[in-house]
This record gives structure tokens, sequence and C-alpha cells, in this order.
């Protein structure tokens, strides 16, 4: 899976998942950001997902920031 990681409309950065669905973005700019889902691979799997993005934030706090327990949850497509 792919996710869109976005900064307010300023920063953006696309990162893959590992087979397990973590993933790793290093080198974030503080801010808030939010994370979706690339549509294409939600199509590629016949799938939608509940939240169209989940909301986190970068502190300003020198050192290493780890963001856990984004979870994004996945359905069939209907459609």
């Amino acid at each position: 899976m792919e996710y869109l990681l976005r900064q307010d409309n300023h920063f953006k950065k696309t990162v893959t998942t590992f087979s397990g669905g973590i993933f790793y973005a290093k080198e974030l700019p503080p801010g808030r950001y939010r994370a979706e889902i690339v549509p294409e691979q939600l199509h590629q799997i016949n799938a939608v997902s509940k939240h169209k993005s989940l909301k986190f934030e970068i502190d300003t706090t020198p050192g290493v920031d780890i963001v856990d327990n984004l979870s994004f949850t996945m359905i069939p497509d209907s459609d």
C-alpha cells in the first residue's frame, strides 16, 4: 500500500508500507499532517477506506518523533 502524507499543503511525501502495513517516513518537518491512502491503491484491491485521512503531528522537540497507532480500516467496495 502507498500512503500520501501531507502537511498543511506545503509538504507531501508518498511512502510505501511493508507487507504488514507498517511504514517509516524519515525526515518529516515538524507540523500537522494527514495520512491518506493513495486512491489508485484502493481501486486496485477493490476496497474503500472508512476514513478519508488520519491526522497526526510531528513535534518540534529535537530527536526522533515516533507516531504510531495510525490505522486505516478497508472494506470491500460495493460499487
